[in-house]
């Protein structure tokens, strides 16, 4: 009787763990088609991500191709060209202006304060900005900008 009690109670064990061992596959595949749907819908929402981000990529370089067509509405003319219009059409005397603009009293302030800042006009209407000894504009003292 005892073998089988023991041959019972090992039938019954294999069931039990072939139960649980069952319960467990089930749970994992439970756990993985859920996984795989999940990445379903991501992959459904990349590819609708991309198709938008696709056409606004081809409005945008279609945008460049037509701007890219149109041909300049204004000409643009450099500093250096208007100077040298200036010097050589209108006939001023640039080397003269140079030389109205860095009169004596300019240079003994930049001499005395050094050749980086902001000095009058001789007349006060205007004022030199230099830099590295270099006046790089004039300006009017009385404009925000």
């Amino acid at each position: 009787m005892y073998k089988f009690f023991c041959k019972f109670e090992n039938n019954v064990n294999r069931f039990m763990k072939k139960e649980h061992t069952l319960k467990r596959l089930q749970s994992q595949l439970s756990k993985s088609e859920a996984e795989v749907k999940a990445l379903k819908i991501e992959i459904s929402n990349k590819q609708k991500e991309l198709a938008t981000k696709e056409k606004i990529s081809a409005s945008l370089l279609q945008q460049i191709k037509e701007y890219n067509l149109k041909p300049e509405s204004t000409l643009k003319v450099s500093e250096h060209s208007m100077l040298r219009y200036l010097e050589r059409v209108k006939g001023m005397d640039i080397k003269a202006i140079e030389e109205e603009m860095v009169d004596k009293q300019l240079l003994l302030q930049t001499s005395t304060l050094g050749g980086n800042g902001t000095y009058p006009t001789p007349d006060n209407k205007f004022q030199y900005v230099i830099r590295n000894n270099v006046i790089i504009t004039v300006k009017d003292p009385n404009d925000k900008k």
